[in-house]
Parts: structure tokens; sequence; C-alpha cells
């Protein structure tokens, strides 16, 4: 039996007033991202967690129900306003799964803003549940965050490539350099494996162990293809024997990691001293004798450097002066394979672009370089980043379907009229309404995902990642 209780799982205002509505069979609703999002297009992920984990099987007994009218009376001060007919009639007629029908584009696909992306309605014609789409709307437009993460993460993807089609002789090593450090700035697990797992789609770095989990148990993934982590550092450890004690910790590093990647974090005390002496001369030979490679970790810049890309500079040139690399066919500067350097502080797309560009403006390539993210990456947006919305847009009435909108007066919500499908055009994808020229000859591209309590259609983190690849 599922621990969370669907009939609760909404806004207050839903929960109060998912009534039925009179005369009314059915109810149609859908889910877009609305034109000015921050991006253009979105990346739709996440839903079959969402399906797994709250609408699959029986979801409502009768022993829910009476919670949820325990809650209610207590909300409410009494029980009038709580729909309890609907979850009995699921109950008794329905067997305790949602009778319902949910078609979404396929995960891992890339929509223009302005188009459906996922439509909602009731897989009968049955007046006493015509309150269930509205209730389902607030559990169903949390997908949201998985979706924005995966297109942030998607259009970081972007610039990264482009620094390596300019600077670097192949793509090799691109999905591991934008890297997933945001799990304590989440605001709980499941959020963070929520988002995680949005970024999931793009790169295969992550230190988000839940999105891991989830991509293994909510999309069937082979656990040796999910995603990959490195040995690092922290500032406890480097700093435990203290400032004078820092190359120790440094012997103890080597000592038991002589193979495989390893990444220090270096400016603990003093970067200078830390890269320039230590790394690039006391532990010279230890590093290019290595078995692997050693990764320099940032954390902050300093007085004398006091941008990201003026940090990240410093330690390439360093870096250079001691270990050396090659020029690649394009001319610009590789370190030697046993060195890299990771920033991972306050990293965003702006702060990317900057230290990318200033490495190649100085001649460096960007394969030298890897980012790691963490409150930018999974949680430094809202459902306004991409301007979510889900609402209904078609209600069989009296047996006959009509079309539902609304629109403000001054505002830029008016929503759409209709059933509607998602086709591939010429140009791309366009959202046909049922009142448009060719809607029913029109190929839809949304897919049936779930009907009646089943899931009809499963992705896999290998599926999405190809459709989702640039």
């Amino acid at each position: 039996m599922k621990t969370k209780n669907i009939i609760t799982q909404t806004d207050g205002y839903k929960f109060l007033n998912n009534s039925n509505l009179q005369n009314v069979s059915n109810v149609y609703s859908y889910f877009e991202s609305r034109s000015g999002a921050k991006y253009p297009t979105t990346v739709f992920c996440g839903l079959q967690y969402f399906l797994k984990e709250y609408l699959e099987g029986v979801v409502v007994t009768q022993e829910k129900i009476d919670w949820a009218k325990i809650v209610a009376k207590n909300y409410l001060g009494s029980e009038h306003d709580f729909n309890e007919k609907m979850w009995k009639t699921i109950v008794d007629e329905y067997s305790g799964k949602l009778p319902i029908t949910i078609k979404a584009v396929p995960e891992g696909a890339e929509i223009p803003e302005s188009n459906v992306i996922m439509t909602i309605q009731l897989s009968v014609d049955d007046e006493r549940l015509s309150g269930l789409p509205n209730h389902l709307e607030t559990l169903l437009t949390n997908v949201w965050a998985c979706c924005t993460t995966a297109t942030k993460s998607k259009y970081i993807k972007r610039i990264i490539k482009s620094y390596w089609g300019n600077t670097a002789e192949t793509f090799d090593g691109v999905l591991f350099t934008y890297h997933d450090f945001g799990m304590r700035s989440s605001k709980s697990p499941e959020a963070a494996a929520i988002c995680g797992f949005g970024h999931l789609t793009n790169f295969l770095g992550t230190d988000t162990v839940s999105a891991w989990e989830l991509a293994h148990d909510y999309y069937n993934e082979d656990p040796a293809d999910i995603s990959y982590s490195v040995w690092a550092s922290e500032h406890n450890y480097m700093m435990y024997k203290g400032r004078d004690g820092e190359s120790e910790v440094l012997k103890e590093i080597f000592y038991n990691r002589p193979t495989g990647i390893v990444s220090i974090v270096s400016d603990t005390f003093n970067i200078y001293n830390f890269v320039e002496n230590l790394i690039g001369k006391e532990f010279h030979d230890i590093v290019m004798n290595r078995k692997g490679r050693t990764v320099i970790r940032p954390d902050s810049v300093t007085p004398q450097h006091d941008t990201q890309a003026k940090i990240t500079l410093w330690i390439l040139e360093s870096l250079w002066k001691n270990f050396g690399g090659i020029v690649n066919n394009r001319g610009y500067k590789v370190l030697d394979t046993h060195v890299r350097v990771l920033y991972g502080d306050s990293i965003s797309e702006d702060s990317i672009k900057d230290i990318l560009e200033t490495a190649k403006v100085n001649g460096f390539s960007a394969e030298n370089l890897v980012f790691g993210c963490g409150s930018y990456l999974l949680d430094q947006h809202n459902r306004d980043t991409q301007r979510f919305t889900y609402k209904s847009s078609a209600m069989r009435i009296n047996g006959t379907w009509r079309g539902i909108f609304k629109s403000p007066l001054g505002s830029n919500k008016k929503s759409k009229k209709g059933r509607m499908k998602l086709v591939m055009t010429k140009e791309g994808y366009q959202t046909f309404t049922e009142f448009d020229c060719g809607y029913l000859e029109a190929k839809d591209e949304l897919l049936e995902v779930f009907r009646n309590g089943e899931i009809t259609k499963q992705y896999t983190l290998t599926e999405i990642r190809e459709r989702a690849k640039i």
C-alpha cells in the first residue's frame, strides 16, 4: 500500500473545493511552459517518478478516506466540503485505482515554450469524479522542478560544448565537465533526487546519491550506466592536522590512493602555497607517477585574484609551468593528463562563461576544466522560471465537449482552449487544438503513459539521455 495519501497531496483550496462540477462528466487539462520563460525551450522529464511514487496501483482506500475526513474536520471545522462521494466511488467502483488517462511528450524531449507537454482527463465519463483532474493538478505540476533542472543543465551543456568545439580536438569527456554538488543545498532529500535526476539527463557526474537511486529505482536503469563520482577531499579532512600539517594530509591521500582520480580542495589555507609549492614541487613526482589524475579544486577567490576566472587562470598557468602538457591541433594548451582543475563554488551560467572565455583568451583549452555546481543547479529556480502552468481547457457538459479558457485583463496568462495535440511540423513542435484546421488528421506526439492506475509507457535513463542529446 502506498504510504502517501493522494487525497491530501494537494493544495488546501483544491482539497477543500474538489466537489463535483454540475452536469460535468469529464474534464480535460493540460500542462505547458508559457511564453516568457527564462529558456525558450523546456526539457521534459521526471513524470515517471511521480506516476510510480504517487499514482500507480491502488492509491485510494477507506483508511485514507477516513484520515482525509479527519484532516477536513480539523482543517475546516466540519466535513461538509470534503468530497467523500468521489473518493468512495473510486474505492467501490474502480478498486481504489485512479480512473484517469495521462498523455505526455516522451521524457527527454525538448519542447518550445507555449506548447502542450502533458494532458490529463478522466478515462470514463462520470459526473461523480469531475473534481479529480483538478485535484491532481498540484501533484502533477510538481514535475516542474525536474524539468527546470534538466533544462538549465542542458543550456549549460551547450555553453560548455561550444568552448570545447572551439578549443578541443574532440568532445570526449564533455559529459563529465559539469558535476552536481547540490544535494546539501536542496530543500529536502526528495527534492535533491528529483532535480538531480534532471541533471543526469545531460551529464554523467553527480554527488547527489539520491538522484542515482531514483534513476535506478524509478527508471529501471542499469547501475553501471547511471552516473559516477570520484574520491574527493573536503575542508574537514584538509584541516584536521592544522596549517602546518597540510603536507602530511597530502601524503596520506596519495599513499592511500595510488591510482584513479582524486579531487583535492586546495584553498583550506593558502592556495598559492598549495598549488605552486606542495602540488607543483614537493609532490610533483608523486602526481606524475600516479596511475590516475589529480584534480585541483579551488573553492574561493583571493584578494589578489578576485574572480573565479582569475584564480582559475592562475592555477592553469601554475600547473602548465610545473607539469607542462601539449598544444593541440587547434592551438590551445592542454595540461598533462595527470592534472586538471575543477571550480565548484558559486558556479552559474555566467561564471562558467567567464572562466571558459578567460581560459580561451589566454590559450588554454576548455578540456582542462571541470565545474561543480550546487545550489544554482538544483535549487535556485522556481515554477515561474519556465512559467509552468496546468489548466483545464475542455469539459464534457451535458454529454458534449466544450472548450474553456481563461483570459485575464492586462495579463499574459491567457490559457489554451479545447483538447489538443502536440504536432511535429516543418517548423518544429506546434500545438493544435480541436478548433484548428488539420487537428483531426494530425499525428499527436503526446503518448499515453498512464491509464486507470497503470503505467502504460516507461522509459530508462539511457533512452531519455539519447533523446536529450544536443
